[in-house]
């Protein structure tokens, strides 16, 4: 019994050490293909990335480093190998800043979050780029002040809807902001949900029956503080 026994150990041993061997050889060939730092000698921040059609990628964030003054929305598309085919930078003089970016239908760019360069206060951005970088149109929402993107989705229709924060509307404090645009834009509906706290929508899907989905915080209902916060809407963006 106990040469078995002993026969079974090595057996048992030697295959741990066969699968280490194997697991450290994937482990040291996968974990680092390439990486690439951009920017320069200021505060530059990426904060969404995508990859491409093309099997590249599309950095979107803020740069200090250039551009026309202080915070400066920047868009970078990178080949696969992660070298840089070009770059683009939007603003003025104040913080503009990127949250969010998608791959559009017809293989341009959609970036969002909020600039303070166009207007007094605060004010969600939303530009449209083509494959190159080049702006198509933007919009800053007509008059509204205190509003933030977060995230941003092309639609069915080949429209958009954004999400964030407003506290041009809505019940109090920041509420929980929707918009529907068309494919120049142009708001076509927006909503506001929320109490007389805060609340913000943080991230949207379109759903299969032709609505949305949105998900963030409230501080206004639940256990208290902040909570997590789904709402589902219809295609109008009513709440269902």
């Amino acid at each position: 019994m106990r040469k078995v026994i002993n026969f079974q150990l090595v057996i048992t041993f030697v295959f741990l050490i066969l699968i280490s061997f194997c697991c450290i050889g994937y482990t040291a060939e996968e974990i680092l293909t390439w990486d690439n730092t951009f920017g320069g000698i200021e505060v530059d921040m990426a904060n969404s990335i995508i990859q491409t059609e093309d099997g590249g990628y599309a950095l979107a964030g803020y740069t200090w480093s250039k551009g026309a003054g202080r915070q400066d929305f920047w868009v970078i598309k990178l080949y696969e190998d992660g070298s840089i085919e070009w770059d683009r930078t939007f603003g003025g003089s104040e913080a503009d800043v990127i949250y969010s970016i998608i791959q559009t239908k017809d293989k341009g760019y959609a970036v969002a979050r909020k600039t303070k360069s166009i207007a007094s206060g605060e004010k969600a951005w939303a530009i449209k780029l083509n494959t190159k970088g080049n702006k198509e149109w933007d919009n800053t929402f007509a008059k509204r002040t205190d509003d933030e993107i977060f995230s941003i989705i092309q639609t069915k229709d080949r429209g958009y809807v954004v999400c964030g924060y407003t506290e041009s509307k809505g019940s109090g404090g920041y509420d929980a902001w929707i918009a529907k645009l068309d494919e120049n834009g142009e708001i076509v509906w927006d909503k506001a949900f929320g109490g007389v706290e805060a609340e913000v929508a943080n991230s949207i899907i379109q759903t299969r029956d032709g609505g949305y989905a949105l998900a963030g915080y409230t501080w206004s209902k639940g256990a208290g503080r902040e909570d997590a916060w789904m709402i589902k809407l219809d295609e109008k963006g009513n709440l269902e």
